[in-house]
């Protein structure tokens, strides 16, 4: 049985979000999935089945071992309220002062209970491994949780 609008709407959850932070140097692993991807393409146009389905494997493998370099931080959308009451709390002027607001935003948001702490987070993000980019990208996770409808358009491929 299909269930009614009022009944999807009911089930409603919250938007959650996965934010890719790099962890270590990802420079060897990249430079041997270029290789193995442009020998893959070079093999497709000699119709060499035999190297094309060894690379294939070797692309895989080596696509696994890239990704690694980086961890997924699930973030989950605050409820409207505690997201109003966030951004009066931090608000300076006329913008967010993200420098304070961060962590304390972060520990909400962590769907991983083991990130739940904002001293953790302050600290974390005050080292000198975390650059600027990797707090955009972690504000930029926020705002669009929180801030953006979802696109309702299948993603394209």
């Amino acid at each position: 049985m299909t269930a009614t609008l009022s009944e999807q709407l009911a089930g409603k959850q919250r938007k959650r979000l996965i934010v890719p932070i790099q962890v270590t140097d990802a420079t060897e692993d990249h430079e041997q999935w270029m290789a193995v991807a442009t020998a893959l393409e070079l093999a497709k146009q000699r119709d060499d089945t035999d190297a094309v389905s060894r690379l294939e494997e070797e692309l895989t493998a080596v696509s696994d071992r890239y990704r690694s370099h980086w961890v997924r931080i699930e973030l989950q959308a605050l409820s409207a309220n505690d997201w109003e009451m966030a951004m009066r709390e931090w608000h300076d002027g006329d913008t967010v002062d993200w420098a304070r607001a961060l962590s304390p935003l972060l520990a909400q948001s962590c769907v991983d209970t083991s990130l739940r702490d904002t001293d953790q987070w302050r600290e974390r993000l005050e080292r000198p491994e975390w650059t600027e980019g990797d707090r955009y990208a972690l504000r930029a996770g926020l705002l669009q949780l929180n801030t953006l409808a979802s696109d309702p358009v299948a993603p394209k491929g």
